[in-house]
């Protein structure tokens, strides 16, 4: 473990207290956190972390949305989370909590901008890493939520949404070979680690149709006639649609046909069935039908 920097270190009663400011701010006990904040910052009032923390506490005992009467405490917030980055510009805490502010204000540019710098100070931070990516998928940067996800996972194999948010992470950049090797991954994770039924399901579901969308369609068929004969899926609803969709699109008009009867005689309301159905008949209903008689 790296050596904490002298201007960073707390005397043995203001670190209890710095350690207690930060189960208080888990815990929303937001007066109590403030009370310890101003202990230490008596007699330590350069304490960038202390000041950081502070900043964070105003910050989220504040009313949403910001009120007349509490944007002074808001900029109160703001200015003291700056100063903190400026007293401790090697934290992790200073850049994330400078970052945090500017993320709920929707400065997406300087919440980024602070959050890898307080990854450049702590690359294993788990919730930092979280924050960073959920911010990286909200701004549509994804080859940066992918890079941050195989982080991640790297820190966390055995941990079954780590594979899980990596694949969705590379099917939103477009790798969708990369997203079936890491659900691939996650089969194995939930060997040791275990998942629900309808976790598994779902899972499978979604990874079918990152096959179709790959144009894997064999290799989306195949997964899901296994996960059906495995009794991870049911044979019924979504994974028969899936299943029709897939013959009609590999050119097995007569199994596809037969596939949409079945659909049909499980929900005689659903349109699209008939669309599907009328499909393998050589009628593609491009207009959306409706439900209104």
């Amino acid at each position: 473990m790296a050596q904490v920097p002298k201007h960073r270190q707390l005397p043995d009663k203001e670190a209890k207290l710095f350690k207690e400011l930060l189960t208080q701010y888990e815990l929303k006990q937001y007066k109590k956190g403030l009370k310890a904040a101003d202990t230490i910052l008596k007699k330590h009032p350069n304490h960038g972390e202390t000041l950081a923390l502070k900043a964070l506490t105003i910050h989220s005992n504040l009313p949403f949305p910001i009120t007349a009467s509490s944007a002074p405490k808001q900029e109160e917030a703001e200015a003291m989370a700056r100063t903190a980055v400026k007293k401790d510009i090697t934290s992790h805490i200073t850049w994330h909590v400078l970052g945090i502010l500017a993320k709920s204000r929707k400065d997406w540019e300087e919440a980024t901008r602070a959050f890898a710098m307080a990854r450049k100070q702590d690359s294993d931070n788990i919730p930092l890493m979280r924050d960073s990516i959920a911010l990286n998928l909200h701004t549509r940067q994804y080859a940066a939520a992918v890079s941050a996800r195989h982080h991640y996972l790297n820190l966390r194999p055995q941990i079954r949404s780590s594979w899980l948010g990596l694949m969705i992470c590379h099917q939103l950049n477009g790798d969708l070979e990369e997203a079936l090797e890491a659900y691939d991954g996650l089969i194995s994770c939930i060997k040791t680690d275990g998942a629900t039924g309808p976790e598994k399901s779902q899972t499978l579901l979604h990874v079918v149709k990152i096959c179709m969308e790959a144009g894997k369609v064999v290799e989306g068929l195949q997964r899901l006639e296994t996960g059906i004969r495995e009794g991870v899926i049911s044979s019924r609803g979504e994974a028969t649609q899936l299943k029709a969709e897939m013959l009609l699109t590999l050119g097995m008009t007569q199994e596809a046909e037969d596939t949409y009867r079945a659909l049909l005689e499980q929900n005689p309301d659903n349109l699209e069935y008939y669309k599907g159905f009328l499909r393998t008949r050589r009628f593609d209903i491009r207009e959306p039908l409706s439900n209104e008689a």
